[in-house]
């Protein structure tokens, strides 16, 4: 049970740093 909560923080933070760059590419693109 405490490994899949360690699992789901991760896909989440993964998550976020996709989300992250994919802002980046897009304000990158508009501009």
């Amino acid at each position: 049970m405490l490994g899949g909560t360690q699992g789901d923080k991760l896909l989440t933070l993964i998550w976020l740093c996709f989300i992250f760059i994919l802002n980046e590419i897009i304000d990158f693109l508009v501009m």
